[in-house]
């Protein structure tokens, strides 16, 4: 129960089409070549290995700015992936 990661990287490589979700942060998305694109997440809490999670889909990117008042005009940012089905 001890032996658990202390971060993680998650790389996904898949077409441009689809999106990915995972643990942490999106830091990037990158262009690849044949129409491919490579996420990039990070999750800086530990973590069970057994828990990092990844979801790939042709999802909608539903994505709002909240404003919190103890903030002071600052803004997190709230992404949600949205299934791409009427």
């Amino acid at each position: 129960m001890q032996d658990k990661a202390d971060s993680a990287w998650i790389f996904v490589t898949t077409s441009d089409e689809n999106k990915v979700g995972s643990n942490g942060i999106l830091e990037g998305i990158d262009a690849m070549p044949n129409n491919k694109v490579r996420y990039r997440w990070k999750t800086h809490y530990i973590i069970d290995y057994y828990l990092i999670s990844v979801a790939i889909a042709k999802y909608v990117d539903y994505t709002i700015y909240a404003h919190p008042a103890a903030l002071l005009g600052d803004s997190v940012k709230i992404m949600n992936y949205v299934y791409d089905n009427p």
